[in-house]
């Protein structure tokens, strides 16, 4: 439900914006495909929560690739919730992404 208020958010938000930037939008589907990959690796993914988009370092590699980092708060293995800072890099394609590979370090606090 988050994802997809998320996703409905960032939508609305292009429309305001009147973006015309096509490297603005695809920073957007970058930062939504990270979040899914992310989601994939985590134990708990239901209650994942991701840092804000403005929040998040997003690098355009070129040739479509890119290099998203951020930070999560899920549930782990024994229920307590953690932070995790992630860097993603991947390749958009019209079908979403490939060839995605991340890197995780749980942050301590």
């Amino acid at each position: 439900m988050k994802r997809k208020f998320a996703v409905l958010f960032l939508s609305v938000m292009l429309l305001f914006t009147g973006c015309s930037d096509n490297s603005e939008k695809n920073k957007i589907d970058a930062w939504i495909c990270a979040q899914d990959f992310v989601e994939r690796n985590l134990y708990s993914p239901v209650d994942a929560v991701f840092c804000l988009f403005e929040d998040a370092d997003i690098s355009s590699l070129g040739d479509n690739k890119y290099s998203i980092s951020g930070w999560v708060e899920s549930k782990d293995a024994n229920g307590e919730t953690e932070k995790t800072e992630f860097c993603v890099t991947l390749e958009l394609t019209e079908n979403g992404y490939r060839n995605a590979a991340a890197s995780f370090e749980r942050s301590e606090e």
